[in-house]
């Protein structure tokens, strides 16, 4: 299941530089109340291949609230 997480300390983040795929900018924290969503959505279909190697399939994607990629 999901749960939420207390912010963490700005200064416990990694540098930027090891994660390619990071913006320029510093983690913001949780999103505003009924405020746009960033999700992915991921389809499991063995808990012991997911633990051992990730492994799943991305079926959507939303940044900001709008719907970037749905699998067909």
């Amino acid at each position: 299941g999901l749960r939420l997480l207390p912010p963490v300390d700005r200064d416990a983040w990694p540098p930027v530089s090891l994660d390619p795929l990071a913006g320029p900018g510093a983690p913001v924290g949780s999103p505003a109340v009924e405020g746009p969503a960033d999700l992915a959505v991921f389809d499991v279909r063995d808990a012991g291949e997911l633990a051992a190697r990730g492994a799943g399939r991305c079926v959507a994607t939303v940044l900001g609230g709008r719907l970037l990629f749905r699998a067909s």
